[in-house]
């Protein structure tokens, strides 16, 4: 394989050690790399049947209400939650099976898809190059499967989550605006209104990538002043959307708008970083491949920057710092990154392909840029993490371009067949495991991260025993999550944060709660989930001690045994 830009006619006639495929062997590739990216997905259904992460369950609640109601809840629901939840409501309602157990294989197909978008978009960005058609199909072969198994994007691409549906609509609405330009068919610019249409009830963070997006994607390629109108006038009109969807329907329906305050708290800032960015990009393409490599590297390196420091000293002050295992797993990272990097100046500047994932990398950048220089607080982290997932797919992307370029450059230097053989093969699969080493955090639970994803049937069960059986009483933050199943209103999430309250006070040195407890036995050891804190430890003497003081009124004998105590004498609230 060869750049665009180089590249001689008997270079063409050399062939990498990897056998090319047929168009056969492509489609029978892509299903296998969609295959492995499902079966990740599903991976929590291993430990428990529920919903990778307890806003999952609160989904299910929803979805639980809307049925037995025929309407959805719209009193006090989130303005972007309510295509999420019609979607799940619709399809209990088909399979007739409940959404708790339902959500999880589904969202797992929903967040696999990305991956075939991003091979789709490696074969069309060397649709330029000097490449084979076979090369080519390669290049997307290897793209998808860097995204299925990136560990990082695993862990946001698996959650039964709005933003899942997000993170596929938004990368393959920036491949047709691509192909919208690229063909001027009107047909393409329908899909695309179709797709935009269906982002500010899905997600609000993810239209405001799709935002920006499109901003980009103007600022940095060359249009006609035909295709500069259209684009401007979609960009102008999805803003007007946006806004009105935002602002009108809590104006005019129960319905609340949440996170708001990450953008009405700076809006300026926001709009600087785009400003920023879009001055950049407007002259990235005519800067020289040196220097295009060393701003990119130096932006991703950014990233690292303040990952590594967050293993020393928290950069969001509450939030704790990354555990040792967590950075030596997402360490190996640093290779796709850095040929990603290298191969972004290998691409043709004229390709709308190339614009577009420019124009996601630009969005990611500007939105996490604004969180960490707006207020080191847990919610512009949440924002900074939840963007950064959007930057995977065109760093997957561009990392099985430069990739495909080096292992023709060996190609053309190596004359052993054989030896061709060894270094592709220790190249790919190199490549691959550095991705696959950090599938681990995806899965991890307190041990690694300050939010455990899975709830096993023993903690919902216990969850379900406090709220139909007790009037107040307390635990940590993910039982008191996953009891709002059963209210899964702003109430509901008021009423859980003050179930914490009293065990976060007692876990960290205060009195015992006087009231109903909900205790779990790895307090002790991976401790209690106090989200956005790192999970604190009790010393098993003080739990043991609380227990034996207190009343016994339920017990499990789950893998991680639940316990629920209540003070002797008359009942107490918290």
């Amino acid at each position: 394989m060869t750049g665009p830009h180089g590249g001689s006619p008997a270079d063409a006639t050399v062939t990498g050690a990897l056998a090319r495929p047929s168009k056969v062997q492509y489609v029978l590739g892509l299903f296998a790399v969609f295959s492995v990216a499902v079966a990740l997905r599903m991976g929590p259904l291993y430990r428990s049947p529920l919903p990778f992460n307890p806003d999952g369950i609160v989904y299910a609640g929803l979805v639980r209400e809307t049925i037995s109601t025929g309407s959805l809840p719209i009193d006090g629901l989130p303005a972007d939650s309510v295509h999420f939840t019609a979607m799940l409501a619709l399809w209990e309602t088909v399979v007739g099976h409940p959404a708790r157990y339902l959500s999880q294989p589904m969202i797992a197909i929903v967040g696999a898809v990305p991956s075939l978008v991003g091979a789709v978009f490696a074969h069309r960005l060397t649709g330029r190059f000097a490449w084979s058609l076979s090369e080519r199909r390669l290049a997307g072969l290897l793209a998808g499967v860097l995204l299925a198994v990136d560990g990082v994007y695993l862990h946001r691409s698996m959650p039964v989550d709005e933003q899942t549906i997000g993170l596929l609509v938004v990368p393959l609405a920036a491949l047709v605006l691509a192909r919208s330009v690229q063909t001027a068919n009107r047909r393409w610019y329908l899909v695309l209104g179709m797709l935009l249409l269906s982002l500010p009830p899905l997600h609000n963070l993810d239209s405001v990538v799709a935002l920006f997006v499109l901003v980009l994607f103007v600022v940095v390629r060359r249009l006609s002043a035909r295709n500069l109108g259209v684009g401007s006038l979609i960009a102008v009109v999805f803003l007007g959307y946006f806004v009105g969807y935002s602002w009108g329907i809590p104006a005019f329906t129960p319905a609340t708008v949440i996170q708001s305050q990450r953008v009405s708290y700076a809006p300026g800032l926001l709009l600087a970083w785009l400003l920023l960015v879009g001055l950049v990009l407007a002259r990235f393409a005519r800067l020289g491949s040196r220097t295009q490599r060393l701003l990119l590297s130096g932006t991703f390196a950014s990233f690292v920057v303040i990952a590594a420091v967050n293993a020393v000293q928290p950069v969001f002050p509450g939030m704790g710092t990354t555990p040792e295992t967590v950075v030596l797993l997402v360490a190996p990272l640093l290779v796709p990154l850095t040929i990603a990097a290298w191969a972004v100046p290998l691409g043709d500047r004229s390709a709308p392909e190339w614009v577009a994932l420019l124009a996601l990398l630009g969005a990611g950048f500007a939105i996490a840029g604004m969180s960490f220089t707006a207020a080191l607080t847990p919610e512009y982290y949440n924002t900074a993490y939840r963007v950064q997932t959007f930057l995977h797919l065109p760093i997957a992307v561009f990392t099985a371009v430069g990739v495909g370029t080096l292992l023709h450059r060996v190609a053309v230097t190596v004359s052993s067949p054989s030896w061709r053989q060894v270094l592709t093969t220790v190249t790919v699969v190199g490549l691959v495991g550095c991705m696959a080493l950090s599938i681990p955090v995806a899965f991890g639970g307190l041990e690694y991260l300050p939010y455990k994803g899975v709830t096993t049937a023993g903690e919902f069960d216990a969850a379900t025993f406090s709220v139909s059986s007790l009037p107040e009483w307390a635990s940590d933050d993910h039982i008191s999550r996953v009891s709002r199943y059963f209210t899964p209103h702003s109430s509901g999430a008021n009423a859980a944060v003050r179930r914490v309250t009293p065990v976060f006070d007692w876990i960290t040195g205060g009195p015992p709660p006087d009231c109903p407890t909900v205790v779990q036995s790895s307090w002790t050891t991976t401790g209690a989930q106090v989200f956005p804190q790192q999970p604190v430890v009790i010393d098993p003497s003080r739990l043991s001690t609380f227990l034996q003081v207190n009343d016994r009124i339920y017990s499990n004998s789950a893998p991680d045994p639940i316990t629920i105590v209540r003070p002797p004498g008359p009942s107490k609230t918290c």
